[in-house]
C-alpha cells in the first residue's frame, strides 16, 4: 500500500475529475468530511498528516511492551516502548525524519 500526500485545495478538482468520468468519489468525499470534523473539534489537518506520518513510522518499528520498562531518551517508566523509547518521544524523533 502507498501513502499519497494530497493538499486540501486540490481535492475538490480530483473528485470533479472523478466524477466527471463515470468514477465514484464518495469515498474521498467522505475522507475529507472526516478531516474538516477533526480540524473544527481543534486538531489540524497538519496534525492529521502528522500522525498518519508517524503511524506510518510506528508500522515499522519494533514494540516492546512489559512492566516498568524504561525510556532509553527521557527515562520515565512506561509499558510500552517503540525502539526502545516512550511513545512521545518516539513521536518526537518520528516528527523530526520528516520532510516537509
Amino acid at each position: 500500500m502507498s501513502i499519497v500526500r494530497l493538499e486540501k485545495k486540490d481535492l475538490p478538482l480530483i473528485i470533479e475529475n472523478i466524477e466527471k468520468n463515470g468514477g465514484d468519489a464518495s469515498q474521498l468525499r467522505a475522507i475529507i468530511e472526516g478531516a474538516t470534523v477533526k480540524y473544527h473539534l481543534g486538531t489540524t489537518v497538519n496534525e492529521i498528516v502528522d500522525d498518519d506520518y508517524v503511524e506510518m513510522m510506528l508500522q515499522k518499528s519494533p514494540v516492546e511492551e512489559g512492566i516498568d520498562l524504561e525510556c532509553m531518551v527521557c527515562h520515565s517508566q512506561t509499558t510500552t516502548l517503540i525502539s526502545g523509547v516512550c511513545k512521545e518521544c518516539f513521536r518526537t524523533w518520528a516528527l523530526s525524519t520528516k520532510k516537509s
